[in-house]
């Protein structure tokens, strides 16, 4: 299956926007509201002036939550087609024996090594091949997630971490797997389309994330007319300290 590098680049764009996009448009709804709240006509009545301010209030909020809603299933349409389309080319095809073939056996040697001691966070950043990589993205996860496996020292878990652009999370189970072998995948493989989807799959998640308060405080102000913008400026300030911008086109297979 061929990468459509427009579509990537495209959703990829949209994403690295979206922080400053929901920011503009909480920004947009609270001024908005305010507008309409000392609105003002000195040819009506106080109690007049009260209900065509309450009319224009829910005028505009009528035709925010028309508006609002789209922001998120935009973001939400971009992160998925990142992540769906990195996956779909990182799996082996199905219905080929030889690969799978090929995949067990080169997992089998990384078995050994882990077993020798090995941490798999060092192992997959010392892995130059992108088939052996592949095995590892098939079959990592399920090892890394196992109460069997011991947890690798921090050290490594940063190492593996630091390749994926992002920070330590005890929580993730085998989850880190996936993301430390994009990014291996990312560094090795002579093909610059499949690079800059994987980088823009990995940094997909964390541009959601920043994205995510300011878009809820928009959302607040459509729904309930009010938001605490400060509290989200925070929660997405946070957010964007697990973020880490990842190489573009060509630059990703020449990094």
């Amino acid at each position: 299956m061929t990468i459509n590098s427009a579509h990537v680049r495209h959703y990829r764009q949209q994403l690295r926007d979206a922080p400053t996009t929901a920011a503009a448009l909480a920004r947009e709804l609270g001024d908005g509201l305010r507008a309409v709240a000392s609105y003002n006509d000195p040819d009506l009545t106080a109690e007049a002036l009260r209900n065509r301010r309450a009319d224009r209030r829910e005028a505009f909020m009528a035709e925010a939550q028309q508006r609002v809603p789209g922001y998120r299933s935009g973001f939400e349409r971009a992160r998925d087609y990142l992540l769906t389309e990195a996956k779909t080319h990182t799996q082996f095809p199905a219905g080929d024996v030889a690969a799978v073939v090929i995949a067990t056996q080169k997992w089998n040697g990384i078995v050994r090594m882990i077993d020798a001691g090995a941490p798999l966070g060092r192992l997959i950043s010392g892995v130059t091949d992108v088939p052996t990589l592949l095995a590892i993205a098939e079959y990592g996860p399920m090892l890394a997630a196992a109460d069997s496996y011991k947890e690798p020292e921090m050290s490594d878990r940063l190492v593996a971490d630091s390749m994926a652009g992002r920070q330590s999370d005890p929580l993730a189970g085998g989850a880190w797997v996936q993301d430390a072998v994009w990014s291996r995948i990312a560094e090795v493989t002579p093909d610059s389309a499949l690079a800059e989807l994987l980088n823009g799959a990995l940094e997909a998640g964390p541009l959601y994330a920043i994205a995510d308060p300011l878009l809820q405080a928009a959302e607040n102000y459509a729904t309930h007319g009010s938001a605490d913008v400060l509290s989200a400026q925070i929660q997405s300030d946070l957010a964007k300290q697990e973020y880490t911008p990842r190489p573009d086109g060509a630059e990703a297979a020449a990094a």
